[in-house]
């Protein structure tokens, strides 16, 4: 973290997401269509932000409320790890992403605030590389897959 004011910095943003589910999935067999396969399936979906940030905070005319943003533009890696049956599959991309963030903060003390916020991450992906059975091909997407959030938050927040 490099201040270039008091209350503007620049530095580094390092964001990551990670979802898992598993479940029992059962499908019809092709030539027998009275009988179904049933086996697990678990999918294992991350992401993972890294990029330059630019910060900031605006002091209102009461110096115990203040707003504090932050905007980062970088790289924005998509995994995803599926195992169906006995098949596993692994899917990943990259692309350009961005975050921001903007919250209001209430400073209870000279060190100690309270706050809430919203935050966004944004990015689309257009082809992933798919691996099968330790096979890898190239997969451009109909349609670029939207890899957006949005994310609000509360909390403390120690001022040094």
């Amino acid at each position: 973290l490099f201040f270039l004011t008091e209350d503007i910095s620049i530095g580094a943003l390092v964001s990551t997401f990670n979802s898992y589910s598993s479940d029992i999935f059962s499908f019809p067999v092709e030539d027998f269509p009275d009988s179904l396969v049933v086996g697990p399936y678990n999918t294992d979906i991350s992401l993972l932000f890294i990029g330059p940030s630019l910060m900031g905070r605006y002091y209102f005319r009461n110096p115990s409320w203040l707003i504090n943003y932050s905007f980062s533009a970088g790289y924005l890696r998509y995994k995803e790890e599926v195992f169906l049956v006995d098949q596993e599959l692994l899917a990943e991309g990259g692309t350009f992403g961005l975050n921001g963030d903007f919250g209001l903060e209430y400073l209870m003390s000279p060190g100690v605030a309270i706050g809430a916020g919203v935050g966004f991450g944004l990015g689309g992906i257009s082809n992933l590389d798919v691996t099968i059975d330790g096979r890898t091909e190239r997969v451009e997407l109909e349609e670029s897959e939207g890899l957006g959030r949005l994310e609000f938050f509360f909390g403390l927040r120690y001022h040094l």
